[in-house]
């Protein structure tokens, strides 16, 4: 008679810890879900407020550019690309107010930073071109060596080390002119 009290008391603690477990799973299970509706809820209010303040923002500073924007409603998309745009933006507005001697100042040292970015990567590749000259050129000593030893008959090792030099030929070929 213990021995089944027992047993039915642990029995019955199982019992009641996995209902109460499973009770608990599934209500923070939708709690979790409310939660993440109402997270997104606010996350779309907020998008749309920034939108809203955003797009009042550009038709107050460059009314300009907001008024080529809002026909078509991408007033509204602006702040999605403000970040990017925005040197763009100010740059407008400096044509609009200073004139186009301002404007075109702008555009000179815009210019002027994309060609000394454009002489950087130039001697870049230049000196990786280099690099890879002098590597190949060591591959095709080692494999015209390679093919002069390795095979028996001279007809052979000319046609082998012919096609080597040739797809050597080829690859020169290949860079442009600028950066032989």
């Amino acid at each position: 008679m213990l021995f089944s009290v027992a047993g039915r008391a642990t029995t019955n603690t199982l019992i009641s810890g996995r209902i109460a477990q499973n009770i608990a799973q599934k209500s923070s299970f939708f709690i979790g879900i409310r939660g993440s509706i109402i997270g997104k809820a606010l996350l779309a209010g907020g998008m749309a407020e920034r939108c809203i303040y955003t797009s009042r923002r550009l038709q107050s500073h460059v009314p300009e550019v907001y008024n080529a924007l809002r026909p078509h409603n991408y007033a509204l998309l602006y702040f999605l690309l403000e970040p990017a745009l925005q040197p763009f933006v100010e740059a407008l507005r400096v044509r609009w107010t200073n004139g186009t001697s301002a404007f075109n100042q702008i555009l000179d040292a815009v210019d002027n930073e994309f060609k000394k970015d454009n002489a950087k990567c130039e001697t870049v590749i230049r000196t990786l071109l280099h690099y890879l000259g002098s590597l190949l050129g060591t591959l095709v000593f080692l494999l015209c060596a390679y093919w002069f030893f390795h095979f028996e008959t001279w007809t052979e090792r000319g046609v082998y080390i012919g096609l080597t030099l040739l797809a050597v030929y080829i690859l020169i070929k290949l860079v442009p002119k600028k950066y032989r």
